[in-house]
């Protein structure tokens, strides 16, 4: 089992990066990766600007006594920025790489709810006894569409062998939904796969701080050379170091939780949708079909339960006039 799940997870990483350009969900699963991938970055980023401002602060105190160094000065800002950027440069990649996969791999379990709907719509459509059952996963992240989907296939499946289209009552609790609503398991799962990568990312921005501190260090050290003097000054600069680090994983962790909620409104509106239109039509208004404009990441699907619906209203509704 898990080496299957490994070798789709393989496929799709792989589907992702060579079809982007003609496929909307590859498109759909690289650009989540991309964002997934850049977000930390802005921690990064955020930590070099102000390890930066450390130095430039800490050069300028200094010289203000040494004025005999100032013509050394950019030269040393110079040196900086070369040893952070050697120092920083194979773990940016390296975070990249594993965040690109992740965030893809994340993307495509986003649309799992979906393509188990379209794979039933599917399987259905192209078996001869249309005997094909639909098992919800009920560990879901769309509660919802999930439930609601197991009730209508459920229900459309009495009507075939009735052979009639009936109007039915809808139960109470999916009555007054009119708009999406808030999945409590989404941000629930979610929340814990970010956690992961924040904490992960946690260690390599922890490190990234440091190489361009111990950067820092190799500066002022130039300056500095009183040992007693630079010791005392170490001290106090780690102590701003400190606050650099806090600084740069709240960005992070901020960062991913802006992150969530553009998740939220990714799934949460398709999922709505296809609910919506499959109310209305076991409501009775059988001409209803799923169109969202927008998502195309979710096109092939929805095209599927389309034809499920209208196999429905061909084969039974015109028995029931």
């Amino acid at each position: 089992m898990y080496e299957n799940f490994k070798k789709s997870m393989f496929n799709v990483v792989a589907q992702s990066l060579k079809d982007f350009k003609k496929d909307d969900q590859a498109k759909f699963r690289l650009k989540l990766g991309l964002i997934f991938a850049v977000l930390p970055f802005l921690s990064i980023i955020a930590g070099f600007i102000l390890n930066w401002f450390l130095l430039k602060s800490a050069v300028i105190y200094i010289t203000t006594f040494r004025k005999d160094l100032d013509y050394i000065i950019d030269d040393l800002i110079l040196d900086y920025l070369q040893i952070g950027l050697v120092e920083v440069w194979p773990w940016v990649i390296f975070s990249f790489i594993c965040l690109l996969i992740a965030g893809i791999i994340l993307a495509q379990l986003m649309l799992r709810p979906f393509d188990e709907i379209a794979d039933y719509c599917n399987e259905f459509l192209c078996a001869e006894n249309k005997d094909a059952t639909f098992d919800a996963d009920f560990s879901s992240e769309l509660r919802l569409l999930s439930n609601f989907s197991d009730w209508f296939f459920t229900t459309t499946e009495t009507f075939r062998q009735s052979g009639v289209l009936t109007k039915i009552e809808v139960p109470n609790k999916y009555k007054k939904i009119h708009k999406p609503v808030f999945e409590s398991m989404f941000f629930l799962n979610k929340s814990f796969y970010v956690a992961i990568v924040c904490i992960l990312m946690g260690m390599i921005i922890t490190i990234i701080n440091f190489a361009l501190f111990d950067a820092i260090i190799m500066v002022v050290n130039h300056i500095l050379t009183d040992s007693k003097v630079f010791k005392d000054y170490l001290v106090n600069m780690a102590i701003l170091q400190n606050d650099i680090l806090y600084i740069t994983i709240i960005v992070n962790i901020i960062s991913y939780g802006i992150f969530l909620l553009y998740l939220y409104n990714k799934v949460a509106t398709p999922a709505f949708g296809i609910f919506a239109t499959m109310r209305s039509f076991i409501s009775g208004r059988y001409a209803s079909r799923v169109h969202l404009i927008g998502y195309k990441y979710v096109r092939n699907q929805t095209r599927v339960i389309n034809r499920y619906l209208d196999y429905m209203e061909k084969e039974y509704s015109a028995k029931d006039d």
